[in-house]
């Protein structure tokens, strides 16, 4: 029998303990469990790699992204974000079929067992063509909050996974970290590191879409996709699984899978991006440049993860700026901010 103690820093929503408790799992069940859903996201995951690639050039780039030490991580571990991205797949799958009810089960069992795919259900009404799902959708969304929030809460602490992570508090972390190195008496408590990580993040999207010097980027330029519906949808959901990631705090760089996937969507649908030897440098260094080094020490293993928690910041802002334009354009997002108006009117009234 599982059960979450008090003094443990638990990471997981409480449902997944039952889980696992409900279906008696044991060590053999588990190395069972964890090798499918090995063998099934490296399928996923193959199967994503070839329908993006269109050229050889692109093909390398692929590779490079898709063999890079978040995947590896990940099946390394068998971590149950393995069953998440299985769940996330189906659900896409689903979407705007006769099948769609299942999306919302999928995306609402992810978010219970672990937090950063609650996201996901406020994304489907956005997406989803059925008035009454869309309700559901926000139903379940104002229901699961309450519990996701009581389980982040009631840990008595949170791993700070800093090197070997990315996240929003990753540029007060390196200031506490220098500061540490350096003896200066700096050191940021956690609101603070929130803090500093949204001030760069607010400055990095005006920057990129609102200030005179927009025009130097590739951002603001993305618009409508050229892929398939699926794909689309695909996209939309990885993107947000990482955004929603790097927002959330520090997560473990085997969560850069969901990056990886929506790279590989973005690059298919513009070409101007995977024509960049920038924006590719960027992918590249977001991916690569982290705190694995295989027991390498020095400045240069440091500086490297700096690099790769800049470029991961980088990306982020480029995928809510192609989240934006993508349900701005295919998905008729300016109906939705006129609901929406309408109902915080109606409520105010």
């Amino acid at each position: 029998m599982y059960s979450s103690l008090t003094t443990c820093a638990y990471q997981y929503g409480l449902f997944l303990l039952e889980f696992i408790n409900f279906f008696n799992l044991d060590a053999l069940d588990f190395k069972l469990l964890g090798f499918i859903l090995f063998a099934v996201v490296v399928l996923i995951l193959i199967s994503l790699a070839v329908a993006t690639a269109d050229t050889k050039i692109q093909s390398i780039l692929i590779f490079i992204l898709v063999i890079s030490p978040g995947p590896w991580l990940l099946f390394e571990r068998g971590n149950f974000d393995l069953l998440i991205i299985v769940f996330l797949a189906l659900g896409v799958s689903a979407i705007n079929t006769r099948f769609s009810i299942f999306t919302i089960l999928f995306f609402a069992l992810t978010a219970l067992m672990k937090f950063y795919t609650l996201p996901l259900l406020l994304l489907y009404v956005l997406i989803e063509r059925n008035r009454l799902l869309k309700k559901i959708a926000f139903s379940s969304l104002l229901v699961l909050s309450p519990i996701v929030i009581h389980n982040i809460t009631s840990a008595e602490s949170h791993p700070n996974p800093m090197f070997a992570a990315f996240g929003l508090p990753a540029p007060g972390l390196w200031l506490n970290s220098f500061a540490w190195r350096f003896d200066l008496p700096v050191e940021l408590g956690m609101a603070s590191l929130y803090f500093v990580g949204l001030f760069v993040v607010l400055f990095g999207l005006y920057l990129f879409y609102f200030s005179p010097l927009k025009e130097r980027f590739l951002a603001h330029q993305i618009g409508a996709f050229s892929l398939t519906v699926f794909q689309s949808h695909a996209f939309l959901v990885s993107a947000g699984t990482y955004v929603s990631c790097f927002l959330a705090g520090m997560n473990f760089d085997y969560r850069l899978i969901f990056l990886i996937f929506a790279l590989l969507l973005l690059n298919a649908s513009y070409s101007e991006l995977r024509g960049s030897r920038c924006f590719v440098g960027v992918q590249i260094a977001a991916l690569w440049a982290t705190y694995f080094f295989f027991g390498a020490v020095g400045p240069i293993p440091v500086l490297l993860a700096i690099l790769g928690n800049f470029c991961q910041l980088i990306l982020a802002l480029y995928l809510m700026g192609a989240i934006y334009r993508t349900l701005k354009v295919s998905y008729d997002l300016s109906m939705f901010q006129q609901s929406m108006k309408r109902w915080v009117l109606r409520k105010a009234i």
